[in-house]
Order: structure tokens, then sequence, then C-alpha cells
């Protein structure tokens, strides 16, 4: 007498349903993955200007002026802002009418679909329009 064994096996069609599930899963999930870190790049970037712009302010208070660059304020930037971001100080003026000055986060690569483009913010705290997106 002979006994057949059975395989504990996957057969060929149960293997492709699994892949076209996991397939579709990431078909849905991806798109929310990129925007997630999308938005988790622009509310680093946002923070790191928000800090420099303290520091701005602490500087003005020490020196009576206006630093000129990043260098001169101490600030390093994060791995993740400088290498999705350029972040510089630009119209600095320290005469006396007007005083000022804006700090702007550039995209370093085109802004895909939705996204925000360059960020600023001013020594009056006033923000680039697409700051609240």
């Amino acid at each position: 007498m002979s006994k057949k064994k059975f395989l504990n096996a996957f057969t060929v069609l149960e293997l492709v349903a699994v892949v076209a599930i996991l397939s579709l899963l990431l078909v849905i999930a991806y798109p929310s993955y990129k925007e997630q870190l999308r938005y988790n790049h622009v509310a680093l970037v946002k923070a790191h200007l928000l800090d420099i712009s303290n520091r701005q302010g602490d500087y003005l208070r020490r020196h009576q002026a206006y630093a000129q660059d990043l260098t001169e304020l101490g600030v390093t930037l994060d791995k993740t802002v400088d290498s999705h971001y350029k972040v510089m100080l630009v119209d600095v003026k320290n005469t006396p009418d007007p005083i000022g000055y804006r700090v702007e986060a550039v995209p370093k690569t085109a802004p895909e679909d939705g996204a925000d483009g360059t960020l600023s913010l001013n020594h009056l705290g006033q923000t680039s329009d697409n700051w609240n997106r």
C-alpha cells in the first residue's frame, strides 16, 4: 500500500492572489506616504525658519544690527532640511530706515504638484502666502 503525501505548499494561484493584494495596498498607501514625508519636511523647515528668526532677534539685541548670514547666527541646518531646501537670509537691511530681513527656504528640486515652493518669514513675522497650506 502506498500512501500519498500531501505537500503543504502554496499554489501558484494563491501566490498570484497575494501579490495582487499587496500590489493594490502599495498603490493605495504610497501616495499617502509621500504626502506625509513632504508634510514632515515642510514642518521641519518651518521650525528652522522660526528658529533663525528668533536668533536674529537675539542678535539684534546684542549687536544693534541683524546678522548678514546664517553662520553669524550659529545656525546648523538639520540634514533633512539641508538635503531638500536651500535656507538663506535675504534682504538684510541694517540702515535706520528700513531695518529688517527675510529668511527663505527654497526647494532644491522642482516642486511637485501640491508642493509648497519657497517659504519665507520676515522680521515682522509675516510669512509667505503658502505658509499655512
